[in-house]
């Protein structure tokens, strides 16, 4: 069983699948880089085949591990994350158009979308941070915007708490107006700062 790391070959001990991921993996940590893709014989596979993989000598001929450097992932992560604040903007859009027309139950289902969104833009910056080993304002103030993270995030904050407040208490044309308006430009400016330290990140390895 041969095992390569991007380009590398790199020395094997056993001839197993879990022996050739974990010297991979240490290899790839020693560069300081991270895995993002195992393959065997061409072939990816999966998280669960990669976590159940057997310790006995297997048929692979090539196990082969792609790595990427920490700031390339951690820009990918934050590149995604802009295009989905991108898609955002329409999203709330329908929900405000929604409530407008008094159709309720489309407007809540999507609003239920938008929020899972800003969600997941929220858990993929702190893994970015953890990755990173840095707060998010340094990374800002890397990229060229000090201080700007500071007063969009207590915005977003201010604006999701409101939110809750106008589907709880039924305060449609509020929930309708913060959806257009305020979260529309939290949004964007989300979307360039997030797209700014991505682009910082890829730039610094």
């Amino acid at each position: 069983m041969r095992l390569m790391v991007d380009d590398a070959q790199v020395a094997l001990e056993r001839p197993t699948l879990a022996a050739a991921i974990a010297a991979g993996a240490a290899h790839a940590d020693s560069l300081g880089r991270i895995v993002v893709e195992v393959r065997a014989d061409g072939v990816t596979l999966a998280e669960r085949d990669i976590e159940s993989a057997p310790d006995v000598p297997g048929t692979f001929e090539e196990v082969s591990l792609l790595t990427a450097s920490k700031g390339e992932l951690g820009a990918s992560v934050l590149m995604a994350a802009s295009g989905a604040l991108s898609d955002l903007v329409s999203a709330q859009r329908f929900v405000a158009e929604q409530i407008l027309a008094t159709k309720l139950e489309p407007a809540m289902n999507a609003l239920q979308e938008v929020l899972s969104v800003w969600q997941g833009v929220r858990e993929g910056t702190d893994q970015v941070c953890t990755l990173m080993a840095s707060d998010f304002g340094s990374l800002a103030a890397r990229a060229g915007r000090p201080g700007v993270e500071s007063g969009i995030a207590e915005r977003t904050a201010s604006a999701l708490t409101e939110v809750k407040r106008c589907v709880q208490g039924h305060d449609w044309s509020t929930l309708a107006d913060v959806m257009q308006d305020e979260l529309e430009s939290l949004a964007l400016a989300w979307r360039d700062l997030l797209a700014a330290i991505a682009e910082s990140l890829a730039e610094g390895e």
